[in-house]
């Protein structure tokens, strides 16, 4: 794949983080552009951090012959493509087909190109209060979502799309996403509709 990039997502989320950070993370981070090949290898070995630096194919789906003791004649395999906004999707596509080899074919069953990258002012500071209001201690930090949404629908009438959940049992139950018995505390419900009651408010003053 292509080699791992410190890019502006990343970069700033970094830098929001900075003044959390314990010693040694932080003599790393605030020298982003002269430690960058370190700080790309090291988020690049942790599947928790490699797709902030570039895209990722992740194998979801196989098949090949339709019993046991028979020889496939063909075989196929499906992944899912989480393609980095400075990525090119041709680039990647060619990038695939180059390690695959000459006898695989390899093509897109269905593409959503990267979103851009929305900006840090403004109407993202709105969010940040809003964040800090609902959560007090919390440090909010901007960053890439390393899944895909419907956002790129929007995008044509707005450039501010920030994906954010207030939801606090969010990590504890993520393991449901998608699967059976996908779930959400209440609690963690009923606050995240107060977040979103306060933000939509706040927006509605500007």
């Amino acid at each position: 794949g292509a080699a791992p990039r410190l890019t502006g997502p990343a970069r700033a989320f970094f830098e929001a983080l900075l003044p959390h950070m314990d010693r040694e993370h932080a003599a790393l981070f605030s020298d982003m552009e002269g430690r960058e090949g370190e700080i790309c290898a090291r988020l690049a070995g942790d599947r928790r951090t490699n797709a902030l630096t570039r895209s990722t194919l992740a194998l979801t789906m196989a098949g090949g012959s339709p019993a046991h003791n028979i020889l496939p004649v063909t075989a196929w395999a499906r992944f899912n493509a989480r393609i980095a906004p400075w990525d090119d999707p041709k680039e990647l596509l060619s990038r695939a087909s180059e390690l695959a080899g000459e006898e695989v074919t390899v093509e897109w069953e269905s593409l959503n190109p990267p979103t851009p990258v929305s900006p840090v002012d403004k109407e993202y500071r709105i969010l940040e209060g809003a964040v800090k209001r609902a959560f007090p201690g919390m440090v909010c930090a901007p960053t890439m979502l390393l899944v895909a949404t419907d956002s790129h629908h929007y995008y044509p009438i707005c450039r501010h799309i920030y994906r954010f959940s207030p939801f606090r049992s969010y990590q504890a139950d993520s393991h449901t996403i998608h699967a059976p018995n996908e779930r959400i505390e209440i609690d963690s419900l009923l606050e995240g509709g107060e977040f979103f009651l306060d933000l939509m408010e706040r927006l509605a003053g500007e």
